[in-house]
């Protein structure tokens, strides 16, 4: 052990003086933060996004402002948002788009542009918007889609008025893949489980008018209807999927009783309500996985009461792990000594770690109690 982690050791069992622990650890924690950052995209709904994983941004186009369409394309680099291409599709909302890291293009499909539904397929390199196809899937929206890594396509289902195919782009042509599986829906979320090689879908609007609870998955040649209980059902939330801890996180939406702000996690089994605290209830946003910074991102949607132009980010890791490299042991020391006497500091050394993993006991506070399950967790 280093001489400096022993003098912050000693240090911290002083302090501690008679705090005793009173709540077991916990595995792991979630924690919403909201980013601010100047320039950004306006206050919007229904728009797409993407996470580009070659050039490490997040890919955000247009979208529904109240009073206009956009055909704006912003990237996030995970501090900033930049406004890229001034040319590409038309304005357009209720979109779908997915990257394809085969080819490192995102993709985007159809859309409502006001004058109707479009069925145009477009790809963005990171410079340009590139016209692919015209043919494929009928003109929709409120369609959703992820990509299929295993197997190099993207993965389309459902759209208002679209009826229950299932189409597939393999980067040249689309292709109908079945029509049988999950009812007619828009509004629902996809995201690929890479880890289990299955598209997973939860939720939207169905042709019989009700919000679905339903969580589907797609292994390339039929569905199979996993569970229906978990989230209650809705539409317009948002769900990508987290591949560091391999589980597809959905937030928001829209339900029987309103607006949602439940954060929801499906490891391929079952179904987790997650973090209580972040942005508040909404519908229409979009969300994706930042997997180089290790963070789940979130921009805009409908609160009720206006458009929304906040970024937020959800960030996971264990208790304990106050540096964020994975690991539980002597280097966390220095960083729990300072998260428990300076968050400030804190926050200005680990910018991308959260404070609240110094909450060893998990009762939601960070102080004195917390010291003596923190040194229990460095015990061999």
């Amino acid at each position: 052990m280093r001489r400096t982690h022993l003098i912050s050791l000693a240090a911290l069992l002083l302090w501690s003086g008679a705090a005793t622990e009173r709540v077991g650890a916990q595995p792991d924690a979630c924690f919403w933060r909201e980013r601010s950052a100047t320039p950004r995209p306006s206050a919007r709904t229904y728009h797409a996004m993407a996470y580009d994983s070659a050039r490490g941004v997040t890919v955000l186009f247009g979208g529904w402002a109240g009073s206009a369409r956009s055909a704006e394309t912003w990237e996030w680099n995970g501090s900033a948002w930049t406004l890229r291409g001034p040319t590409g599709p038309s304005p357009r909302a209720w979109h779908a788009m997915a990257y394809d890291s085969a080819r490192g293009v995102t993709v985007l499909f159809g859309g409502d542009t006001g004058s109707g539904s479009s069925a145009e397929t477009w790809e963005w390199n990171g410079s340009a918007w590139t016209p692919r196809a015209t043919t494929g899937p009928s003109a929709r929206a409120g369609h959703a889609m992820a990509y299929d890594s295993a197997r190099g396509v993207t993965v389309l289902f459902g759209g208002a008025s679209a009826g229950d195919e299932t189409w597939e782009w393999s980067g040249s042509a689309w292709a109908l893949r079945a029509t049988t599986g999950p009812s007619m829906r828009f509004g629902h979320g996809m995201a690929y489980d890479s880890a289990r090689g299955l598209t997973v879908l939860f939720g939207g609007f169905t042709r019989v008018g009700f919000y679905s609870a339903e969580t589907w998955e797609w292994n390339g040649s039929a569905w199979t209807l996993w569970a229906t209980t978990g989230p209650s059902g809705r539409s317009g939330h948002a769900m990508p999927y987290d591949s560091a801890r391999s589980v597809a996180v959905l937030f928001g939406g829209y339900t029987s009783s309103g607006r949602s702000a439940e954060t929801w996690e499906w490891n391929g089994s079952a179904w987790t309500l997650r973090a209580a605290a972040g942005p508040s209830a909404r519908y229409g946003h979009a969300m994706a996985y930042d997997s180089a910074g290790g963070v789940t991102v979130l921009f805009g949607g409908y609160t009720g009461s206006a458009y929304n132009a906040e970024t937020w980010l959800l960030w996971c890791g264990r208790p304990g792990d106050l540096n964020c490299d994975g690991a539980i042991n002597n280097f966390d020391i220095d960083p729990f000594v300072l998260a428990l006497t300076d968050p400030v500091g804190y926050a200005k050394q680990f910018p991308n770690c959260d404070r609240m993993l110094a909450d060893v006991n998990g009762d939601g506070v960070v102080d004195n109690f917390d010291i003596d399950p923190f040194v229990k967790l460095l015990a061999p």
